[in-house]
């Protein structure tokens, strides 16, 4: 899932919706890849969709978030809103260092 520029709450309700459909069709237990590299930080009406999509893929026992990072700002802001005790998130500077670590992790 990559997400780059700026998100207003009509769009990331659309991208949330996209992601609820296709969390649907994986099993429990899954991984996300989430490119965050060019993110820029979004107003607090479009961080309630980043909200429901987290509520959403906890409802479906996700096991892992590997975010590709880079904007440090919204890093912060979707850190804000991790729920890290539920699951894991690992930070990568790249989609193949993603890939690299779910391979090591027999993922």
């Amino acid at each position: 899932m990559k997400l780059e520029g700026f998100y207003t709450a009509d769009r990331l309700s659309v991208v949330t919706d996209e992601f609820i459909a296709e969390a649907d069709k994986l099993q429990d237990g899954y991984a996300v890849i989430n490119d965050i590299s060019n993110l820029r930080v979004t107003t607090d009406e479009a961080t309630k969709q980043l909200e429901r999509m987290r509520d959403y893929a906890l409802s479906r026992n996700i096991k892992i978030v590997i975010r590709i990072v880079g904007n440090k700002l919204s890093k912060m802001q979707l850190n804000d809103i991790a729920d890290r005790k539920t699951y894991k998130i690992v930070e990568v500077s790249t989609y193949d260092d993603a890939i690299a670590y779910l391979n090591e992790n027999g993922m």
